[in-house]
């Protein structure tokens, strides 16, 4: 079961994936649904589960199960001492859905291998012609097995059929289909992170700025709020 508030809104957590090790400048995409990536790309997220020990540790959740990559999930330092749980950069407000998304960073640690490898298993009977009782091969059943990678306990077949794409941040807008709460939250992310930045540079060396600043100064940066956009404004 999603949460809910008291005023019907459901609760949700998304992340914008980096790897500056490997993809400087970019983040990671998946497909909007599991009709694949080419469909239209989306920022990984989902709905906070009663389970969830915090919001960042359903947005960790999410972009495990829809991109197949683990990593550290960063944001504001939260207000209260004894709560360790990071507060979103952005809280997105989807006023036709009624739902409240927030936005954190998640730093790669480990992207799950996939493979398109396909072992197919045939069965083959044999049909023997009546006319000169010789037999020839027919194909009677086709199993596809997608393999995901060397682990078995690591079920990676919504990655699989979903898909994911590293895509440079100057052009993450353009694969984001022109859904509003989509690019709220990715330009509420970036707005937050050059809040906290307080520098010009470009969108590129924001990521890599911003991550250093959270990650060195995050304990000093307590009176920064999180951003709030809803759409409509």
């Amino acid at each position: 079961m999603r949460l809910r508030d008291a005023l019907g809104y459901r609760h949700r957590a998304a992340c914008l994936v980096i790897s500056p090790s490997t993809h400087p400048g970019h983040i990671l995409l998946v497909g909007s649904s599991k009709a694949g990536i080419e469909t239209r790309c989306v920022i990984p997220a989902g709905g906070i589960d009663p389970e969830d020990a915090s919001a960042s540790e359903a947005g960790r959740r999410e972009v495990r199960e829809e991109a197949g990559i683990e990593g550290q999930v960063l944001g504001l330092t939260g207000r209260d001492p004894g709560n360790s749980s990071p507060r979103p950069l952005a809280l997105i407000t989807d006023t036709k859905k009624l739902a409240k998304t927030q936005v954190f960073l998640l730093v790669v640690t480990r992207e799950i291998p996939l493979s398109n490898h396909e072992e197919e298993e045939e069965e083959e009977e044999e049909e023997i012609s009546k006319e000169d009782g010789k037999g020839k091969k027919k194909k009677k059943k086709k199993n596809v097995v997608i393999s995901g990678g060397d682990d078995d306990d690591e079920d990676v077949t919504e990655v699989t059929l979903r898909g994911r794409e590293w895509v440079p941040i100057s052009l993450a807008a353009t694969r984001l289909g022109g859904k509003e709460p989509q690019l709220l939250c990715l330009a509420g992310a970036l707005a937050a992170l050059r809040k906290i930045v307080n520098e010009d540079c470009s969108d590129e060396d924001l990521l890599h700025r911003g991550l250093q600043v959270l990650l060195e100064k995050g304990d000093r940066l307590k009176i920064v709020d999180t951003l709030e956009l809803s759409t409509g404004e």
